[in-house]
């Protein structure tokens, strides 16, 4: 697996899931789903939207999702 990188775009921390804008994506219909589960540091709650992360890519049921997403 190739480890991506790319800001997080937008947070829903009461719904538990946010957006990231991969580098080298220029329109927000590329932005990439995450999951408060798929995140290993810091905890979900203490991200904030312009941070710079690194993170994995699987596809699942709906699309592709971003996991084992870690500040830099």
């Amino acid at each position: 697996m190739e480890t991506k990188y790319g800001t997080i775009t937008a947070m829903k921390k009461e719904k538990g899931y946010g957006f990231i804008r991969p580098d080298g994506a220029e329109e927000r219909k590329e932005d990439l789903f995450f999951h408060a589960r798929g995140v290993l540091s810091p905890s979900f709650h203490q991200l904030k939207i312009g941070e710079r992360v690194e993170y994995l890519v699987r596809e699942v049921s709906k699309g592709n999702e971003a996991y084992d997403l870690v500040v830099m």
